[in-house]
């Protein structure tokens, strides 16, 4: 069998390279759809489901997070301070570091300034040791050799919430970086991976919020129109007009209430501002055109368009 692909040595980075990878290598997630903001968000995949799980990582707001960890910074216990940035390590993405740079630049005196560039120290460690972690991850999963291996180690992490927005960055970067090079191998095995995590991921949600993933990491308008027409439950009449044949669905059989599909865009659209600004405005169009394009579909009006291939329209989907 071939060789598995090498993870990139992770001391080669430089520490400017690390937050632009943290803003924006989590892209698989939602397929190149989520903007350069990302936060680093741990997702327990084999948790219990809510009836409606954001298929976004959430965070707090920058401002409410400086606050915290100011705090933990005064106690005057280094120790303190470590942890509570440990803990919120999940809110300091890239809007975050933006804003933290301002409040230092802007500090009105030497202490002030000082005391926020402590905290972007004991920040900038902490994510160089999430990635770090990460990369370990990704070298133990590959070092497994065959593919179902390899797929084995990834359900452990899986199983014990370790799959997380660094890992994904980790995992997106060697595979960016195989392609580059011409590492076809590599970069199929990294791209079945990326794939197996999606997946996992989606089987552990509410149906809704299962298509709604699906829906946007799906760039083709042809194959989200089918994606539609097979997975949500439409009346007699209009499934005998539209439906897909059972012998030739792509994505299965049809579970989704339509009332359930745009309660969960709605959620999501309802809850952009949580997001942040450079997201927001993004994902409340990507919400109101899915929103259109499910009721055009309710409505019997199909665009007609296709990828080129049905193996093709699949692969938008993961």
């Amino acid at each position: 069998s071939p060789s598995p692909p090498q993870a990139r040595p992770f001391d080669s980075m430089t520490q400017t390279s690390l937050l632009w990878l943290l803003s924006c290598g989590a892209l698989s997630l939602t397929a190149g759809f989520v903007p350069a903001n990302v936060a680093v968000t741990r997702t327990k995949v084999f948790a219990e489901a809510p009836q409606f799980v954001s298929p976004l990582p959430m965070k707090q707001e920058p401002s409410a997070v400086l606050a915290q960890l100011l705090d933990a910074s005064r106690s005057g216990d280094m120790d303190e301070l470590r942890t509570a940035v440990r803990e919120k390590l999940d809110s300091c993405d890239y809007n975050f570091i933006n804003f933290l740079q301002s409040q230092m630049e802007s500090a009105e005196d030497v202490d002030s300034r000082d005391e926020l560039s402590g905290i972007m120290t004991q920040v900038n460690i902490q994510l160089r040791k999430r990635l770090k972690a990460a990369d370990d991850q990704l070298r133990f999963i590959l070092e497994a050799g065959e593919l179902k291996a390899m797929e084995g180690r990834m359900m452990n992490l899986l199983r014990c919430g370790e799959v997380d927005t660094a890992f994904m960055v980790v995992l997106n970067m060697n595979m960016g970086q195989a392609k580059e090079a011409g590492a076809e191998t590599a970069a199929n095995v990294l791209q079945h991976l990326s794939t197996f995590i999606q997946q996992a991921q989606d089987d552990l949600v509410p149906a809704n919020t299962r298509l709604l993933r699906m829906l946007l990491r799906t760039e083709c308008d042809g194959a989200r129109e089918n994606m539609l027409r097979e997975k949500l439950i439409l009346p007699d009449d209009l499934e005998a007009k539209i439906g897909v044949p059972e012998d030739m669905r792509i994505w299965g059989a049809p579970e989704v209430d339509p009332a359930a599909l745009q309660q969960a865009i709605d959620t999501l659209s309802n809850e952009a501002d949580k997001f942040g600004p450079e997201v927001s405005g993004l994902l409340r169009e990507r919400c109101d055109g899915l929103r259109d394009e499910v009721n055009k579909v309710l409505a019997g009006q199909l665009k007609g368009l296709a990828c080129e291939t049905e193996e093709a329209q699949k692969d938008e989907s993961e």
